[in-house]
């Protein structure tokens, strides 16, 4: 049973990340397929710059025999414009590039042999043992498919969110002969909503742990459309996910907002990111993120015309709420 990773990647921005996720592939995986576009996902056009800053790092060496880059030029058949969503056209690029590895896989790999449908921030461990145990014998002995469990980081290397999201794993067959796409697979069939646990954390994904530039340059780029940089900045200086205005979204102390920096352990965290955490730290969440939530929250409640009496219980409520919650 071979066992091939498949992502995109756009952004020189995020070589850290792909360097964590070629290292806790390395023991196991047998080839990575990388897909670089010379278009963004909202329509920008950029140069193909990832066969020559791998070729030219030295920590990439070890890897390079196993990974193949499919350089593509999809661009989305609309202008990108401010104020707008657009996220449905943007994911037909994102479901073309996807499918450039089909006849690829088909030509190289057997049915049983298995494919991560991932992307570039998500990371499975095979480099701990026990987790690498835990993940071939769940491989070895799915049918069709998997979901991955992943826990999630975002920000920063050390800065947890509280949802669990899956990483789909899939046997080449049921993929290439039930006529649907990498595309559907991972966010409508077996990747698609919540997972539970495993009884140990396999897989790692590192959302915008960026320079603030970095996390401005993706928003720029990717499928998922309509922010501004005031509702980035803003979901930072306060450690949470954005509210995006034109999504119609609303704060709340519901746990799926918030996020809290922890401390690393074997449990929590792979080995590498632990080792070279002081390297990796994006130090971008302020040290004060728990008293500038409070202030936000406090804003939101004036802002609505609450009353006094019932602005001082919320202020009770929402300091009980994230003692409990410990964020």
């Amino acid at each position: 049973m071979k066992i091939v990773d498949q992502f995109s990647f756009f952004d020189p921005e995020e070589l850290n990340v792909l360097l964590i996720h070629l290292e806790l592939g390395h023991a196991v995986v047998n080839e990575w397929l990388i897909i670089e576009n010379n278009y963004t996902f909202q329509g920008a056009q950029k140069p193909y710059f990832l066969n020559d800053i791998i070729g030219k790092d030295i920590r990439f060496k070890k890897f390079l025999s196993k990974i193949k880059i499919f350089e593509v030029s999809y661009k989305i058949n609309r202008e990108s414009k401010e104020n707008e969503l657009f996220d449905n056209e943007a994911f037909i690029i994102e479901e073309m590039q996807r499918e450039t590895v089909r006849d690829y896989l088909r030509s190289n790999y057997s049915n049983d042999d298995i494919l991560l449908v991932s992307d570039a921030d998500e990371c499975v461990d095979f480099s701990d043992r026990r987790r690498r145990n835990l993940l071939l014998s769940k491989l070895a002995n799915t049918r069709t498919h998997l979901k991955i469990p992943r826990i999630r980081f975002w920000y920063d290397f050390d800065n947890l969110w509280s949802e669990i999201r899956s990483i789909p794993a899939v046997r080449i067959g049921y993929y290439l002969n039930n006529n649907m796409t990498l595309h559907y697979i991972r966010f409508k069939d077996c990747g698609a909503g919540p997972t539970r646990l495993w009884k140990e954390h396999v897989a790692f994904e590192y959302s915008f742990c960026l320079s603030k530039k970095g996390i401005y340059s993706k928003y720029d780029s990717f499928s998922h459309t309509g922010t501004t940089r005031k509702e980035i900045d803003d979901a930072i200086r306060n450690n949470r996910l954005i509210v995006s205005e034109l999504r119609g979204q609303k704060l709340s102390v519901d746990t799926s907002w918030w996020l809290r920096t922890v401390r690393l352990n074997s449990n929590n965290s792979p080995d590498y990111v632990r080792k070279n955490l002081n390297i990796l730290k994006t130090n971008i969440i302020p040290r004060n993120y728990k008293m500038n939530r409070f202030m936000e929250y406090m804003e939101i409640a004036r802002e609505n015309g609450f009353g006094k009496l019932f602005y001082v219980f919320l202020q009770y409520y929402y300091l009980r709420i994230f003692k409990k919650l410990k964020v």
